[in-house]
């Protein structure tokens, strides 16, 4: 286990205040990829606003002889605690911060950050905490987690504020709250790219197809039409981002990830369900797909209340 040091400071222009993220919580279980994520998160959003958390879960011993019996709490949270300083020997600041809570990983970390602006967690587990976070941890937050969820990738090189974003777009509520979320993340001056993926074979069956170029003008109208509600919402951040509107005639498991590839984008956002202005565009189906294998650090923005 390699420990964290804090990213280099931005050299971009400070941004102005409604788009700063003051509570970040950090999932952390001894592993390299949830060093990952604690680095992700600092470069993002500053160490400040970072609060690094280890859940875990107390293992019960059975044999054939006697019924399950539970290992001493005090001496897995000692345990715990004591691979916590190890991870953090680094950041004393956020050792000060950081918490034990014992529970279910995906079920605590999404409690703890229920008043957070973001939750962060890596993309596998299973580091020195043993049981603490397991790889469905990360799927299990982006779906039930109140706040967006960021999923980071172990070899995600970009730290600090994204200047170039993918966004997914379907025409839901979901998707234009997606959006929205993703012109407060990006960078001063940055671009995000308003990406509508669906394979025209979708919309039909095998007897018929629409032409492309008609699936083309529908998503293209899908995009417009989101674009225009996020700016319409009066968010004093959107008017200063450029939104680049960009139709891809791929599944969306397959399109969002080559809309990274050839924007050299450093982060990907999506709804955590879609099923908008055409069915098939953005379903819960493509939020898990992406989290599960993502191409970049990935942002799940769950439904508007």
């Amino acid at each position: 286990m390699s420990t964290i040091e804090t990213p280099q400071p931005h050299t971009d222009a400070e941004p102005v205040a409604n788009k700063r993220f003051d509570s970040v919580v950090v999932g952390l279980d001894g592993s390299s990829e949830s060093d990952q994520a604690l680095a992700w998160a600092i470069g993002f959003a500053g160490p400040d606003a970072v609060t690094p958390v280890a859940a875990y879960s107390i293992p019960v011993l059975s044999g054939s002889l006697s019924p399950g019996v539970p290992v001493d709490p005090y001496l897995y949270s000692e345990a715990v605690s004591s691979r916590l300083d190890e991870q953090l020997s680094a950041l004393p600041q956020l050792r000060e911060r950081a918490e034990v809570l014992q529970g279910h990983a995906g079920l605590t970390l999404a409690r703890r950050a229920a008043d957070s602006d973001l939750l962060v967690v890596g993309t596998r587990g299973r580091g020195a905490f043993k049981s603490a976070l397991l790889g469905s941890t990360s799927g299990h937050c982006a779906k039930h987690a109140g706040v967006p969820v960021a999923v980071v990738p172990p070899d995600v090189e970009h730290l600090g504020r994204p200047r170039s974003i993918v966004v997914g777009v379907d025409g839901s509520a979901n998707s234009d709250n997606a959006l929205a979320w993703a012109c407060r993340a990006v960078a001063d001056g940055g671009t995000v790219h308003a990406v509508a993926a669906l394979s025209h074979w979708n919309l039909t069956t095998a007897e018929y197809a629409p032409p492309e170029q008609v699936v083309e003008h529908q998503l293209g109208a899908i995009i417009s039409g989101a674009i225009a509600r996020v700016k319409a919402a009066g968010l004093p951040w959107v008017e200063a981002v450029n939104i680049v509107p960009t139709v891809i005639q791929l599944d969306a498991r397959i399109g969002l990830p080559k809309a990274i590839r050839d924007t050299s984008s450093e982060l990907l956002v999506v709804g955590a369900r879609g099923s908008g202005g055409l069915p098939y565009l953005l379903l819960g189906s493509v939020a898990s797909a992406i989290v599960h294998h993502p191409a970049t650090a990935t942002v799940v923005v769950p439904n508007p209340d």
